[in-house]
């Protein structure tokens, strides 16, 4: 496969990082996951049965193919791609860790700019996403509605009379629709309010997590917003339980920011300072420190703290190129760890013109 694609999206934001959004981008973007499996067929992984699983691979690209979801889209296929591939799908927000390395036959189907995917055989037979910018949760419910419309036509998906649409994960039966926020929150991580929100947020049955939930020490303040459960929700309540949540904590991360700006915070003056210095001045940067230091950048810029970044335009680029597959396409396949946060640290200067 040829990777032309693949440094033109590393030349872009990706879906998640607008390349225009309001000021300051607290929420940034929205997504919509529809989960379906084919009546009378194993649900993945398939506990080894390859046939079974090519069967189903080649029922749901036929099925796709009749719907016409499939227009501008690219088919991708994780078991014959090389690893900076994967990696990069997955960096992007498009695939799942868990889907690129699995051993099952698969498929995916991205579209070429980057706001739809249909993946085949991951943890259901079919997991269509269509994602936008801001704030979208309710345009998006209206459109998975008429896409699961759009497949219900030609398909026959399992179902049960109480549960409704049967899925892997016992938290989708039901809709099988996943509503998520994406929400950049710094002023509320600072000021230790995300406990809490994350409390308030599973009372009304929505969860609130990381988006690097795998990194432990260094963590950019990227947080996203879904729908615990879709059994006994409509689509259309999921949706506003989930809109409303998201439109609760940008009017506390707006606050937040207020509190820190207007005390004249030392805490938060002191946070920029040391993140502009260290990307400033460091020689090496792994990429969890890199996004980590970028999101205290990012709110030193948009509270007004740094005269040289009058948007947070740049910060936000240099934010999208941190990880390691965009630094691999510069340095190639098999480059060093060592290799890798050299570079980052050098282009992350030139990004944020410090050199």
């Amino acid at each position: 496969m040829g990777t032309s694609i693949f440094r033109e999206w590393a030349a872009r934001q990706p879906w998640w990082l607008p390349e225009t959004a309001e000021h300051p981008r607290v929420i940034l973007a929205s997504k919509v996951t529809l989960a379906r499996n084919l009546r009378g067929l194993r649900f993945p992984p398939f506990g080894g049965d390859a046939a079974t699983a090519e069967r189903a691979c080649y029922l749901v690209k036929d099925l796709l193919s009749q719907s016409e979801v499939l227009l501008d889209t690219l088919e991708l296929e994780p078991r014959a791609m090389p690893p900076e591939q994967r990696l990069f799908l997955v960096e992007r927000g498009l695939l799942r860790h868990e889907f690129v390395h699995g051993a099952s036959d698969s498929l995916a189907f991205v579209a070429l700019d980057e706001r739809r995917s249909f993946v085949i055989n991951d943890t259901d037979h079919l997991r269509a996403s269509i994602m936008a910018d801001g704030l979208a949760v309710l345009p998006l419910q209206e459109q998975v509605a008429a896409l699961a419309a759009r497949l219900a036509l030609r398909a026959d998906f399992s179902m049960d009379k109480e549960f409704g649409h049967v899925t892997a994960q016992a938290s989708e039966l039901g809709t099988g629709v996943v509503f998520s926020v994406l929400m950049h929150l710094p002023a509320m991580k600072m000021r230790g309010y995300l406990p809490a929100a994350a409390q308030a947020a599973e009372m009304m049955g929505i969860k609130l997590m990381p988006v690097f939930e795998k990194q432990d020490e260094q963590v950019a303040a990227l947080y996203q917003l879904r729908n615990l459960r879709t059994m006994g929700w409509s689509e259309r309540l999921a949706a506003e339980r989930v809109q409303q949540f998201a439109t609760r904590l940008c009017w506390h991360e707006d606050n937040a920011r207020d509190t820190l700006l207007s005390g004249g915070s030392l805490k938060l003056c002191d946070s920029v300072g040391r993140a502009r210095g260290v990307l400033k001045g460091a020689f090496m940067l792994s990429a969890p420190e890199a996004r980590e230091l970028l999101s205290r950048l990012w709110l030193g810029a948009e509270g007004g703290l740094l005269k040289q970044f009058s948007t947070a335009d740049r910060i936000c680029r240099a934010l999208a190129l941190s990880g390691d597959s965009s630094l691999g396409y510069l340095l190639g396949p098999g480059a060093s760890e060592t290799d890798k946060a050299m570079l980052r640290a050098r282009w992350l200067k030139q990004i944020l013109d410090w050199e």
